[in-house]
């Protein structure tokens, strides 16, 4: 979360609004979906369509890259990480 909390979740590739919500809880600026390093995990539309931040859906790697990056420059940032398929 862009508080610094982490937790573990199931490894699915449906990945439900109800997931993610934690993470919106603590007001990120940017939200990143990293849905595997294939492309497999399908976020739910609802995801797609946050207006309470920016959001980035993006294969593993990229998704990584940019959460650094964003970390780095001070960003509240969350991502939810998908780290197979």
């Amino acid at each position: 979360r862009a508080d610094g909390e982490v937790r573990n979740v199931g490894k699915k590739h449906d990945l439900a609004y109800e997931d993610i919500e934690w993470l919106l809880a603590a007001a990120p600026k940017v939200l990143i979906i990293a849905i595997g390093w294939d492309g497999v995990t399908r976020p739910d539309k609802r995801i797609k369509d946050i207006d309470t931040c920016q959001v980035h859906i993006l294969k593993t790697d990229a998704a990584r890259r940019l959460y650094n990056e964003l970390k780095k420059a001070g960003t509240r940032v969350a991502i939810h990480y998908h780290s197979t398929c």
